[in-house]
C-alpha cells in the first residue's frame, strides 16, 4: 500500500466521542467522526479565525493597539505634533532672548562692563565683523549725524538730526518685539533680527507698527520727532544691541 492510500484510509477512519456522567456513568453524548472531517473542520475554524482577525485589525480601532501597526491618519497626527512641539520650542527661545534683551536696554546699566565691552569696540576699528549673515543694514532714517556711539558717556547709540514726522525705516527683515511709549524717550520700537541682533528706535511722534509684526528691510515703521523728556530736539536715536550688550550702529550703517 502507498502513502497516498495510507493517508486516505487514515483520514477515513472513524472514531467515536462519548460523553459520561461522572458519577452516574449515564451517556450523556455520542459523536461519531473521521479523521478527515475533524481536520476539514479545524481548516474552517482556522479560516473563519483569520477573516474575523483581519476585519477587527482593518475597520476598528483595535489596530491602535497592535505594536508597530499605525495608520496614515495616526502618521499624520504623529508629525504634526512633532513639528508643534518644535514651533514651541522656537518661540521660547525667542521669549528668552526678548527678555534678555529687554532686561538689558532697560534696567540701569553695568558701567564697568559695559565700558569693557566698549573699549574693545572701539579698538576693533575698521573690521568686517558678520553676524551670522548680516554685515550692514540700511539707513533708517535721512538725517546727520550729532553725536556718536560712547557709552563712557552713556551714549549706547548713535543721535541723528531728522526732520520733523520724517519715515523712520527698519534696519534690516525682522520682528517687532516691542512697540510701546516711554515717558523719558517717546515712542520706541524694537526689531528682533537674525544673529541675535535687536535695532532700537526711540524720540518717535507715532508707530506704525505693533508689536508681534514681521517687517523687511526699509519698510516703514515709524514717525520720527521730538518725542519724549530725553529728546534734544528733532531726532533719532538709533541703537544696535547684540546678545544684551551695546554695539556701535555706526559699524552696520553710514552717516
Amino acid at each position: 500500500m502507498g502513502l497516498r492510500q495510507r493517508i486516505q484510509s487514515k483520514l477515513k477512519e472513524t472514531y467515536r466521542f462519548i460523553i459520561v456522567h461522572n458519577e452516574t456513568y449515564q451517556q450523556a453524548g455520542n459523536y461519531t467522526f473521521t479523521v478527515g472531517r475533524l481536520v476539514l473542520l479545524s481548516i474552517l475554524l482556522a479560516g473563519f479565525l483569520i477573516i474575523v482577525t483581519s476585519v477587527l485589525i482593518v475597520f476598528t480601532p483595535l489596530r491602535e493597539f497592535i505594536p508597530g501597526y499605525t495608520d496614515s491618519k495616526m502618521q499624520a497626527d504623529h508629525l504634526q505634533l512633532m513639528e508643534d512641539m518644535d514651533k514651541l520650542k522656537v518661540q521660547l527661545a525667542l521669549q528668552d532672548s526678548f527678555m534678555v534683551t529687554m532686561q538689558h536696554v532697560f534696567r540701569e546699566p553695568d558701567t564697568d562692563s559695559l565700558l569693557k565691552s566698549a573699549e574693545q569696540t572701539l579698538d576693533e576699528a575698521g573690521g568686517s565683523h558678520l553676524h551670522e549673515g548680516i554685515t550692514r543694514f540700511i539707513n533708517p532714517v535721512q538725517g546727520k549725524l550729532q553725536s556718536k556711539f560712547d557709552p563712557r558717556d552713556n551714549q549706547y547709540g548713535i543721535e541723528l538730526a531728522v526732520d520733523n514726522n520724517a519715515t523712520v525705516s527698519a534696519a534690516a527683515d525682522g520682528m517687532i518685539i516691542f512697540a510701546e511709549y516711554s515717558k523719558e524717550t517717546g515712542h520706541v520700537l524694537m526689531i528682533q533680527h537674525a544673529g541675535n541682533l535687536v535695532t532700537v528706535y526711540k524720540h518717535n511722534n507715532r508707530l506704525l507698527k505693533k508689536t508681534g509684526d514681521y517687517v523687511f528691510s526699509g519698510e516703514a515703521i515709524a514717525a520720527a520727532g521730538a518725542m519724549g523728556e530725553l529728546a534734544k530736539g528733532t531726532r533719532l536715536r538709533f541703537e544696535v544691541w547684540e546678545k544684551g550688550k551695546p554695539q556701535d550702529p555706526l559699524k552696520f550703517v553710514s552717516y
